[in-house]
């Protein structure tokens, strides 16, 4: 990965409402920018045309930011998030950069706007873990899922939307029906506690049908609120979009 140096720690503010645009081919060459772009960059034009874009790559950016921009971009898909980027004189700007494939092809078109401080503090805590964590994956712009979740998101971009209506309403009657199962089945060591609590005084006396009616709802309730995790992760991940 390209590393530009030296850095200042110098912020270069964007302006309110300026839109910083630049225009790639597929190798990722400037083809054009206008006069935010050339400003916020301290480069002339003509340092700019012709040249990799990673020529305002900041050495704060992780690489897997860029790995999974081009990724999504050569997927078809577009790339948004806050992006840190080098000045010619060393000094560094923030902006919301989104990115995306022209319609004919042809390369990248980029737009960048102003980023808010709270986006940049999360960014920037965000990127320190980053860097000393080289697991840590991107996707479109945002933290990877893992395990269930990840399973579902490399699955459901396959679908459409009937499919995937009827893989959510399927998959929470099913957990309905689990949740439902385990209520019945709390229910009835509940009932087998509280007739203990009738029939054998003397444990009673020492709380242990009481106890054991505890525990029931206890394994409900926490068997519930799993579920209920799983019901939410499963309709996140089929309800992300695919287009």
């Amino acid at each position: 990965m390209r590393s530009n140096l030296p850095v200042t720690r110098t912020e270069y503010f964007i302006q309110d409402g300026a839109a910083i645009i630049s225009r790639t081919d597929r190798k990722g060459l400037i083809a054009s920018c206008n006069d935010e772009f050339v400003e916020a960059s301290g480069f002339t034009r003509e340092e700019l045309l012709g040249q990799a874009h990673n020529i305002v790559r900041h050495p704060d950016m992780p690489p897997e930011a860029y790995r999974d921009m081009w990724a999504s971009l050569e997927r078809g898909r577009p790339w948004s998030g806050i992006v840190k980027n080098r000045r010619k004189n060393g000094d560094f700007y923030w902006v919301r950069a989104t990115a995306t494939p022209m319609a004919d092809g042809s390369g990248y078109m980029s737009v960048r706007i102003k980023a808010s401080r709270e986006e940049i503090a999360s960014a920037e805590a965000l990127y320190a873990r980053m860097r000393s964590d080289t697991d840590i994956r991107l996707d479109e712009g945002r933290l990877a899922p893992t395990g269930l979740l990840a399973a579902f998101r490399r699955f459901m971009p396959q679908t459409g939307l009937i499919t995937r209506i009827y893989l959510i309403t399927g998959s929470l009657a099913a957990l309905c029906l689990i949740v439902g199962l385990v209520g019945l089945n709390a229910a009835g060591s509940s009932r087998d506690a509280l007739r203990t609590l009738h029939e054998n005084p003397a444990s009673a006396s020492q709380g242990t049908g009481k106890i054991e009616a505890d525990r029931a709802e206890a394994r409900y309730q926490t068997s519930l609120q799993l579920l209920s995790g799983m019901a939410a992760g499963l309709t996140l991940a089929a309800w992300q979009p695919s287009c």
